[in-house]
């Protein structure tokens, strides 16, 4: 979408996709889970819109008694005294329905190591807003999310749909399933355990075989050769 947008003005465009860097401490797999399933979501405040998306599924999630002390909502990228992080965590806690054994706040740390709040996750959510600016994005946190041997359930918008497919590397819900189809599916993965080995795995093979920065990287020198 980018690169369609670029070519309105310039029509000599090469897209590389983004890439992890395997070789640094904090992209190692490094699961630190038990108990549990631990659902989570790592990012900054402008997610807001974004995470707004999860307010009514969690409010249900939370009220779920048939699901009580069987998961954790974990909310990382917690910065203290920030408005719009009290106006997240209403929509991580279902308007602060959830309770302390439900929910929980992971602090933010800096870029050499914020891959490891994955460590902590079973399941990482990649809630997206369809609308242009979002669809120029790249699909960098499922990305990040599948290195670390995370399950995703993601929204089913550009550009999360060109990496993930439904069913077989993640979950991805459809817009007019914003209301409850991230509840359904939190409910379905934490009562089948191995599908999220399943999907984890599976996202996981293909970032590290399709992904991983040693390759991408030849691809940017023979783009920068040729254009040179």
């Amino acid at each position: 979408m980018l690169a369609d947008k670029v070519r309105q003005h310039n029509s000599n465009v090469i897209i590389i996709p983004n890439a992890i860097d395997f070789n640094q401490p904090q992209f190692k797999l490094n699961r630190k889970t038990s108990g549990p399933i631990h659902v989570g979501w790592s990012g900054s405040t402008t997610h807001v819109k974004d995470v707004e998306i999860l307010e009514q599924s969690f409010k249900q999630l939370h009220r779920d008694k048939s699901l009580m002390k069987r998961y954790k909502v974990l909310m990382a990228g917690w910065h203290h005294d920030v408005n719009e992080m009290l106006q997240m965590e209403k929509s991580f806690t279902g308007n602060y329905k959830a309770t302390p054994d439900h929910y929980e706040r992971i602090p933010a740390v800096d870029v050499y190591n914020y891959a490891n709040h994955y460590n902590h996750f079973d399941i990482a959510l990649c809630p997206l807003v369809d609308n242009t600016f979002n669809n120029c994005k790249s699909f960098l946190k499922a990305l990040e999310a599948g290195a670390k041997g995370c399950a995703v359930i993601a929204s089913n918008v550009h550009p999360y749909n060109d990496l993930l497919v439904h069913g077989e590397t993640a979950i991805l819900i459809d817009k007019h399933r914003n209301e409850k189809g991230w509840y359904n599916e939190i409910k379905k993965l934490i009562n089948n355990p191995l599908k999220i080995k399943e999907l984890s795995l599976n996202l996981h093979n293909v970032v590290k075989e399709n992904y991983n920065i040693k390759t991408i990287n030849i691809i940017r020198k023979q783009s920068i050769n040729n254009t040179l």
